[in-house]
C-alpha cells in the first residue's frame, strides 16, 4: 500500500522538476513574449510580420529543455526497467474479471440452443417496477421460519414467483453474472445471492456418488451445468471449503 503513496510524491516532484528544467530554459520568457505579442497585435500597435521562419537562442534552449525532460523521465524505464514492473504490465493489459473466449462461445450457444426459462426471449429486459418481492436474504432476516419448512419461504407473497418452464444453470457462483448477461439463462448462484445456494453447489461439484448429486440439482431445479478448469484446479479449494469438507479428502496433500 505504500507504494501508492510514493508514487504520488515521485510524480509531484517529477513535474516540479520538469517544469524548473523548462524556465530555465526560457519557457517562462517565451510564453510571456507570446502573450505581450499577442495584446500589441490586438491593440493595434504592433502586426505580425509576413513571412519567414526564424530560430532564436531561447527556441532551441527550449527544444533541448523538452528533450532533456523525456530523457530523464522515460529514459531510465527503458535503459533500466524494473522486472517487478512487469507483472504490473502484463495486469493492466487484462482485462480483469472478463469472460473468456471459450466462455464467451459457451454461453452464447447455451442462449441460442436451450429453451428460454420464462418461454419469452424478450422477458430478459423485463424491468420490474412493483417493488413487491424481496431476495431470499432479505426474506430470511425479515420472517422467522416457525416450522422449519425449507418452502416456507418461497411461499411467502414477497417472494418471487417462477413460471413451470423456469430452471436453472449450475455453476460456481463466480460466473452467475456471465451466464444472466450472456445466456440469459437463471444461475443457480451468484456472488450476490443468498448463501445456501453457493454451498449446494459446491456440495455438488464435491459429492463421492451420483445419486448424491442428483438430489442437488433436482433440489435447485438445474437443467444444465457448467464447469471449467479452474473449477476443478484453482478455485476448487474454496468449493471444497463452501463445502464444509476437508482438501485431503479428495488430493494428497504432503
Amino acid at each position: 500500500a505504500l507504494r501508492y503513496y510514493f508514487a504520488v510524491n515521485v510524480a509531484l516532484l517529477t513535474g516540479y522538476l520538469s517544469w524548473r528544467i523548462l524556465e530555465l530554459a526560457g519557457f517562462k520568457e517565451l510564453t510571456t513574449k507570446a502573450v505581450k505579442t499577442l495584446e500589441k497585435v490586438k491593440g493595434g500597435k504592433a502586426r505580425p510580420k509576413n513571412g519567414g521562419f526564424h530560430i532564436t537562442i531561447s527556441q532551441v534552449n527550449m527544444a533541448l529543455a523538452v528533450l532533456i525532460v523525456f530523457l530523464v523521465v522515460f529514459a531510465p524505464i527503458v535503459l533500466f526497467p524494473n522486472p517487478k514492473t512487469a507483472p504490473a504490465i502484463a495486469t493492466a493489459s487484462q482485462a480483469r474479471f472478463a469472460p473468456t473466449d471459450a466462455w464467451c462461445s459457451s454461453l452464447s450457444w447455451l442462449k441460442e440452443n436451450t429453451p428460454d426459462p420464462f418461454g419469452n426471449p424478450d422477458f430478459y429486459y423485463h424491468l420490474e417496477t412493483s417493488r413487491k418481492y424481496r431476495s431470499l436474504s432479505a426474506l430470511m432476516s425479515s420472517f422467522p421460519n416457525p416450522t422449519g419448512d425449507p418452502d416456507f419461504y418461497y411461499q411467502l407473497e414477497e417472494s418471487y414467483k417462477y413460471p413451470e418452464s423456469a430452471y436453472g444453470v449450475l455453476a460456481w457462483w463466480d460466473y452467475g453474472y456471465w451466464i444472466t448477461r450472456i445466456a440469459h439463462r437463471i444461475p443457480n448462484a451468484n456472488p450476490s445471492q443468498d448463501t445456501r445456494a453457493v454451498t449446494s453447489v459446491a456440495s455438488f461439484f464435491t459429492a463421492q456418488d451420483e445419486r448424491s448429486a442428483n438430489e442437488i440439482t433436482q433440489e435447485l431445479g438445474s437443467a444444465y451445468i457448467v464447469i471449467d478448469y479452474e473449477t476443478a484446479i484453482s478455485k476448487f479449494w474454496a468449493i471444497v471449503l463452501w463445502a464444509g469438507k476437508e482438501q485431503n479428502e479428495f488430493i494428497d496433500i504432503y
